[in-house]
């Protein structure tokens, strides 16, 4: 509840900041039709209702004083949270997630206490307190309005006389009935009809309940009161305006009105009244309409429609804070073997990086400074490389200046490339579980981990180097692999870095350094352990038997393909051996010549050519070899984005049915 109250406060004060907007613009507009002040309201009940907006240069919010701090820019929810919640008040967990080192076990013990009351609790208590009070009073004076009408009766479709009622009123925001006195006859009862069916057919009773139940949540903002108070008032002139337009006295409009002057002040979101708002505000106004012909509504028209894109959009966040733009490239930076890799942020010019990398090199009795990538041409989103052989020292220098010459400056030690994993975890190689998880849900479980490439992936993950890192406020959304070795559980995370180590009690949080993820590796160790399980593995090719139908050996060969080939389609969601369709086609390779001549009578040599879709990018890169290309065939039942591959193989037919192996690109 204190995180709803905190996003409820940044909402009032985005708000208060188009309120002050609006209000300035309907002084642009104080001679234009009060349609148009009316409309301007709507940027207001935009943002406090919708915590979240599109982007885009043209906002008001861009202005440098009333630009968003960078933390709520990134996060891309709402890009206004001047005021930010801690979950460490309430929680004791850190609210952001960074690439820093974590707070050593021992330092954490020593006095940082949980708060037993915040002021977020504190708010959030009489924020509700507050709301709940605003609305009961409303419904209450609503249900004893309701019983005063009980007598009323029906004048003509959903208008309705009363003799309890003083002043004419609407009631009800979806099924709005017109209530009037006994008295009212004549053309001061056809002048009330008009104003209040054109409140009517604008909806405008639906447009108050919401506008107050949006002063209930931000009752604690007196811009909202004020706010509430102009709308109505200039709803009540917009419609006294269509009265006027339609031919109606102004003298015996402003006499009526003067009549049913309301003098109550508190807000109900219904009835509308006839009489509400500023009578003496109202009349001057009468008095001083005159119909305008419609070219005189474009510059109006303009106007407001400028005001709300300019309230209603965010600030663009297309270009990020200094700050932001240094740590994101710190975070860029990847090592493998002897190299170092960074990239500069693409939502940063590229021209106003001034990145100076410098170090030692020794190699024997040779010792020198090197300066790497001079005069280089920084490009937003490129990767750069740098060696690091041989060097002792290599440091970047990051300055950057932003458009009031305030210089944010970053160094960074490149040959601090953090711990190889076998180093902060000790696991052994006996009883591997690897567990995939999508939508929170295992979707398989593969005990070994040793049968095609475990060795491999086993040993990259040991290898890979990682520094500490906080505990994120909120687990990584997307897909999860789960490595349980002994006492040891690894949580890998996709498309993040983070590796979450659990041994016995403990846990940490590791950043991975190096240039694949930690899910990148566990995610291919059980990509190839769930297919060889699935019975594709090359090894496996024997336990696929055609029964023996009569079928010649080219029809044996292309259903042992397919069936074997189409293992893919099995393969779980995002796999790198997952395949959305498969076709085989198969032609006898007797042609190819003597090499065949030594071959039985019930084999024949084949080649194959597997059409095929890829899941996903992955799979896609796996299936890539070198006779690898896209479909070039025209058979339209292929789906666009197909590859075809080639292989080779062979089909013999046995006592126990046809049996096939395939033998890769080559005899």
């Amino acid at each position: 509840m204190e995180q709803i109250f905190v996003k409820v406060l940044n909402m009032s004060a985005a708000a208060s900041v188009v309120i002050a907007v609006v209000l300035i613009f309907r002084l642009l507009l104080r001679r234009a039709p009060k349609k148009y002040s009316y409309l301007l309201w709507l940027a207001v009940a935009f943002r406090l209702l919708c915590p979240v907006s599109l982007s885009s240069v043209f906002s008001v919010f861009a202005l440098q004083p009333l630009r968003p701090a960078e933390s709520s820019m990134a996060s891309g929810v709402s890009g206004l949270e001047y005021i930010s919640y801690s979950a460490a008040s309430s929680s004791g967990t850190v609210s952001t997630m960074e690439q820093v080192p974590v707070v050593p076990q021992a330092a954490s013990e020593i006095g940082i206490h949980e708060p037993a009351f915040s002021w977020e609790t504190a708010g959030a208590a009489l924020w509700i307190v507050g709301a709940v009070l605003l609305l009961s009073i409303a419904l209450v004076r609503y249900i004893r309005l309701r019983r005063r009408l009980f007598t009323a009766t029906r004048l003509e479709g959903n208008v309705w006389r009363s003799e309890k009622v003083a002043s004419p009123f609407i009631l009800g925001a979806f099924r709005p009935r017109i209530y009037v006195p006994y008295w009212l006859e004549g053309t001061e009862l056809q002048y009330v009809l008009q104003h209040e069916k054109h409140h009517i057919h604008r909806h405008d009773p639906f447009f108050q309940l919401l506008a107050f139940c949006l002063l209930a949540l931000h009752w604690f903002n007196p811009l909202c009161w004020l706010a509430f108070y102009l709308m109505s008032r200039d709803m009540e002139m917009s419609c006294d305006e269509y009265v006027l337009g339609k031919g109606g006295s102004a003298k015996v409009y402003g006499t009526l009105l003067l009549s049913f002057a309301s003098h109550h002040h508190f807000p109900l979101p219904s009835p509308i009244h006839f009489g509400e708002g500023d009578a003496r505000r109202r009349i001057k106004n009468i008095l001083r309409f005159r119909p305008r012909g419609r070219w005189s509504a474009v510059p109006a028209g303009l106007l407001v429609c400028l005001a709300l894109a300019a309230c209603a959009l965010n600030p663009s966040t297309g270009s990020i804070s200094e700050e932001k733009a240094l740590d994101d490239l710190e975070k860029s930076l990847a090592w493998e073997g002897d190299q170092v890799f960074f990239t500069l942020p693409e939502n940063y010019p590229a021209e106003r990086w001034n990145i100076h990398i410098a170090g030692r090199l020794e190699d024997g009795d040779m010792s020198m400074s090197v300066h790497e990538l001079e005069g280089e041409k920084w490009e937003a989103g490129k990767i750069y490389t740098l060696s690091l052989e041989n060097r002792t020292q290599l440091t970047l220098d990051a300055v950057l200046t932003d458009g009031e010459g305030e210089e944010y400056t970053r160094s960074i030690d490149l040959l601090e490339k953090g711990e190889a994993l076998s180093s902060l975890v000790e696991m052994g190689k006996e009883d591997i579980q690897l567990t995939l998880f999508q939508q929170g849900k295992a979707a398989g479980t593969y005990t070994g981990g040793w049968e095609v490439n475990g060795e491999y992936c086993y040993n990259s993950l040991l290898q890979m180097p990682f520094g500490a890192a906080k505990e994120p406020d909120e687990t990584p959304a997307g897909d999860s692999v789960i490595l349980k070795s002994g006492d040891v559980t690894l949580t890998a995370f996709q498309d993040s870095p983070l590796l979450l180590v659990e041994e016995g009690k403990e846990k940490r949080w590791l950043w991975s350094r190096g240039l694949e993820t930690p899910y990148g590796i566990l995610r291919l160790w059980l990509d190839e352990e769930e297919f060889f399980a699935l019975g594709g593995g090359y090894q496996q090719q024997d336990a696929v038997r055609i029964p023996d139908r009569g079928q010649d050996a080219l029809q044996a060969a292309e259903e042992f393909c397919t069936r074997f080939e189409s293992i893919h389609l099995k393969a779980s969601s995002g796999s790198s051996k997952a395949y959305t369709f498969v076709r085989c086609q198969v032609e006898s390779a007797l042609k190819g010549g003597a090499q065949f001549d030594d071959l039985p009578e019930n084999t024949l040599p084949f080649y194959l050519t597997t059409v095929f879709v890829p899941e996903n990018q992955r799979a896609m890169q796996f299936a890539m070899a070198g006779n690898t290309q896209e479909y070039r065939g025209m058979d339209s039942d292929v789906p666009q984005g197909a590859y075809e591959y080639f292989r080779c193989g062979y089909i013999t037919r046995t006592p126990d049915g046809w049996q096939g192996q395939l033998v890769g690109t080559g005899w």
